[in-house]
């Protein structure tokens, strides 16, 4: 398929190119209590041996995974949610979600409206396109 120049572009259009910053990070989410075994399998075992693979490209990966990535002190001062979207955004496209029996953690004094800037203008550059 030709690329018309009146064509919108769709969202893969937009997805950065990792052959041009030769590092890909991804983002691992689950609750910790259910996966603890699936995210070790994944840190020890699946993500080296992808690393050894992308070497011979010379591509570098990154996995995220908070579990050991917050502070007591940040979570104490309410920064987890705001640390966690910048992770997922600093990761995009790549992003492992892990579902299970729990809903996750609600942080006690924080509303997902504090967040909304950030979430509306993360999903307008998404589908539309930064302006």
């Amino acid at each position: 398929m030709g690329n018309d120049e009146g064509a919108s572009a769709g969202p893969r259009d937009r997805l950065p190119d990792v052959r041009a910053n030769r590092s890909v990070r991804v983002f691992l989410s689950s609750t910790f209590r259910d996966f603890g075994e699936e995210r070790d399998l994944l840190i020890k075992q699946v993500f080296p041996a992808l690393r050894r693979r992308l070497k011979d490209r010379f591509v570098e990966l990154v996995d995220v995974d908070l579990r050991w990535g917050i502070t007591a002190e940040q979570a104490e001062r309410g920064e987890v949610l705001g640390i966690c979207l910048a992770e997922i955004e600093r990761s995009r496209p790549f992003f492992i979600g892990l579902l299970g029996e729990r809903y996750g953690w609600v942080p006690p004094k924080v509303r997902a409206s504090d967040h909304r800037e950030r979430l509306d203008r993360s999903i307008v550059n998404t589908w539309i396109g930064p302006s």
